[in-house]
């Protein structure tokens, strides 16, 4: 970010705090005015979409983050969502993972007593 004016630096710097081009243009001092032009106008800028892309990287880094972990948070909170806790008759404490039968159960008890939706249009070329 160190090629990059002052104002742009901080347009960069801005923009990594929320992704929001609007709010990061105006923190970095432009006009609320004309914040969502300049903000759309600056991301497109090669030099601060490169700045932002290499904080991005620089900032995952520190963090240990890449696509493997989000990829393995993923399956872990798929895994445990679909587990499901409850106590046997001696009261402990049971995991175990739900089935596909008792999904298609508990989706058919939401839906009970509720009005179907319409089978979906489906667009045919004559």
């Amino acid at each position: 970010m160190n090629d990059l004016i002052p104002k742009r630096t901080r347009f960069a710097e801005e923009y990594l705090v929320d992704l929001n081009a609007i709010q990061a243009a105006i923190r970095a001092g432009y006009s609320p005015i004309t914040a969502k032009q300049q903000g759309s106008w600056l991301l497109r800028k090669v030099e601060v979409a490169e700045a932002v892309a290499e904080a991005q990287a620089k900032k995952g880094a520190e963090l240990e983050l890449d696509h493997e972990w989000v990829l393995r948070r993923r399956i872990e909170n798929l895994e445990r969502a679909m587990q499901k806790h409850h106590h046997d008759h001696d009261h402990r404490h049971v995991v175990r993972q739900i089935t596909v039968e008792e999904i298609r159960v508990d989706v058919e008890e939401m839906f009970s007593g509720r009005p179907q939706l319409p089978p979906p249009v489906v667009q045919t070329k004559h």
